[in-house]
């Protein structure tokens, strides 16, 4: 008997396959493809520009293989920032559409004019796509539409990826300074070490090498290889900041070569610039204070005042 129910209950399955089979194949059913949400090749594109409701924008245009935001005093971009967008949405494959008409574009807010947030796509003058985002219906969740089509899908991305002010898609370490640095003169302050030292040979000249610690001094002057500005003064503020006297100024020497800075303080905020370049941009004073309010007696041994640079 169990041989029997066995036997027939794999008759039934293979029936069931059988006109399974049948009906996906039968004239007039459809099978729903994933297919991408960008249609163009973002390879070939060398400017996003993008708009908010809120009349933020910005512009970023590809020069040779690296990206500038074009109404930011052309200030180079967070690449990766860039790269990490656009390969998102190259991911994004999209199947059934939550809606398809001019009322849900009006009510997802994804239609063109009111959409939140618009994404164009050129390649040089020419406009070759654009995706409207809208309403997030769950976390990093948001409605979209392309360009040409009714169809509004819900897709894995968040607002926050797609921002429409310049000084988040800014490079904030576009003041780095670049090398192995060999000596410093800050004010008044002057450190430097041999070529063939380690960080332990640090000297602050008119200090006796056993009466400062090599290691403080190391630590501040580490801090010229990972400066992060906050961002870009507009042109129109500059001289008002300039014209008065540098907080501080510093010279840099390193196997890479040299460079000069310059530090201001002024409405209770700092900037700085690199000699050579017109930009001034505004500098954290968790940053700056540590640099400019450095004395020698902060790099001294066995004296009360000693502290490692904050």
């Amino acid at each position: 008997m169990n041989k029997a129910i066995k036997v027939l209950a794999g008759l039934l399955v293979a029936q069931l396959l059988v006109i399974l089979a049948l009906q996906t194949n039968k004239p007039g059913t459809t099978q729903v493809v994933a297919q991408p949400l960008i249609s163009v090749n973002l390879n070939t594109v060398d400017t996003l520009r993008i708009d908010d409701s809120d009349g933020g924008q910005v512009t970023l245009r590809k020069e040779g293989d690296r990206w500038q935001i074009t109404n930011y005093g052309d200030q180079p971009a967070d690449q990766s920032k860039v790269a990490e967008l656009l390969q998102k949405l190259s991911d994004i494959e999209v199947r059934w559409p939550v809606a398809s008409s001019a009322a849900a574009a009006e009510r997802f807010e994804v239609a063109e004019g009111s959409a939140q947030k618009t994404l164009t796509f050129q390649t040089g003058d020419r406009v070759i796509d654009s995706l409207f985002m809208g309403t997030s219906p769950s976390y990093r969740r948001i409605h979209v539409r392309a360009n040409g089509s009714d169809d509004i899908y819900q897709v894995e991305l968040a607002q926050h990826d797609i921002p429409a002010n310049p000084e988040s898609w800014m490079d904030k370490t576009v003041l780095e300074f670049e090398g192995d640095i060999l000596s410093v003169n800050a004010g008044d302050l002057a450190v430097s070490r041999d070529t063939n030292g380690d960080e332990t040979s640090w000297k602050l000249a008119g200090s006796a090498t056993d009466s400062t610690d090599p290691t403080l001094i190391n630590t501040w002057v580490r801090r010229f290889n990972s400066l992060v500005v906050s961002a870009l003064v507009p042109a129109q503020e500059v001289e008002p900041i300039i014209v008065q006297n540098p907080a501080l100024t510093v010279h840099l020497s390193s196997d890479k070569g040299d460079a000069d800075y310059a530090f201001y303080t002024a409405n209770e905020k700092y900037y700085v610039k690199r000699f050579g370049s017109s930009a001034l941009y505004e500098i954290a004073s968790y940053q700056a204070k540590p640099i400019v309010e450095i004395e020698a007696k902060k790099f001294m041994l066995n004296t009360s005042d000693a502290e490692p640079p904050q």
